[in-house]
């Protein structure tokens, strides 16, 4: 194992008991780092540089991944790199590395007009919407329907007053 390896290991275990992260969160970290490792290979602290990093960074766009799935690749070697500082380890600081530029995404709202033509529907195309928005309406409703325990039918004279 390189010194390097052992360093991602004590970080990943920092970042589970220490910083009390979430299992997904550090699976999610072991993933993007040993990603970087693989492709760099970088064997000693001193042998992460910021053109290993840009060259990295060059790798992933050209498996056409995301902007926003790069990002988080190069978040978790930020993270990383501000561990081993942190640990008095010389290490290439995290501030030279920039984010990828991520456009941002806006929420899509239904206008009053259009949730009226959607309520004026015919009955038999609206079972699907009129659970939708009676989940929107009530929350417990919501949590059923993501865990799987709603049916997609509403009962015989539900209705979605108030919305």
């Amino acid at each position: 194992m390189t010194e390097v390896e052992k360093l991602v290991k004590d970080y990943l275990a920092y970042l589970e008991i220490e910083k009390n992260r979430s299992p997904k969160t550090r699976e999610n970290y072991e993933r993007y780092l040993k990603a970087f490792l693989r492709e760099v290979g970088p064997r000693l602290v001193r042998d992460i540089t910021a053109e290993a990093v840009r060259d990295f960074r060059l790798k992933l766009a050209r498996q056409n991944i995301k902007k926003i799935t790069q990002s988080y690749y190069v978040i978790a070697l930020r993270n990383f790199l501000k561990y081993l500082i942190k640990r008095n380890i010389k290490a290439l600081s995290p501030e030279t590395i920039e984010l990828p530029k991520v456009s941002r995404r806006d929420i899509e709202v239904l206008d009053y007009g259009e949730l009226e033509r959607l309520l004026k529907a015919p009955e038999e195309a609206l079972e699907k919407g009129k659970s939708i928005l009676y989940a929107a309406r009530f929350p417990c409703a919501a949590r059923a329907i993501n865990c799987g325990w709603f049916s997609w039918r509403i009962a015989p004279g539900l209705r979605l007053a108030n919305i």
